[in-house]
């Protein structure tokens, strides 16, 4: 099962929350009990990483455009994973990552760039854009869940 969620106006937003915030529930209840965040501005990606993720790894991905509903959907819901890109408008995933690590240092983050950085400060592991076997990606990343 797998979700996109644009950019969204606060009032939609907080309707989103509410109703994933209620789908943990039933989520459970259907022996899905791993997720993925994926937060990348590139609407594709994100799209095609939330079918493989959701089909190889059996889990529930959300994906988001935006750094900031990113962030906000990570304080109200609990993920197993959060996968990121770097560079994007708005809020970045340097300053996401930064910010999520003060408030939790815990999480788990997985930075997916197509820059050339190969050590991000909070991230437990970089991956290269494009993924050359999309597949071996799916598992390399499912090991972290």
């Amino acid at each position: 099962m797998y979700y996109s969620i644009g950019a969204l106006q606060s009032s939609e937003s907080e309707i989103v929350f509410l109703l994933y915030t209620l789908y943990d529930g039933a989520k459970k209840m259907n022996g899905q009990n791993k997720s993925i965040l994926i937060v990348d501005d590139d609407i594709e990606v994100g799209s095609l990483l939330s079918k493989v993720f959701s089909s190889a790894l059996s889990c529930e991905v959300v994906c988001v455009s935006d750094g900031k509903l990113g962030l906000d959907m990570w304080r109200v819901r609990t993920f197993d994973l959060i996968i990121t890109d770097l560079q994007r408008r708005g809020l970045d995933g340097k300053a996401m990552i930064d910010i999520m690590r003060e408030e939790d240092p815990a999480v788990k983050i997985v930075v997916f760039t197509g820059g050339i950085e190969n050590d991000v400060p909070g991230a437990i592991a970089v991956f290269h854009k494009p993924a050359k076997n999309i597949l071996q990606f799916a598992k390399e990343v499912g090991n972290f869940l």
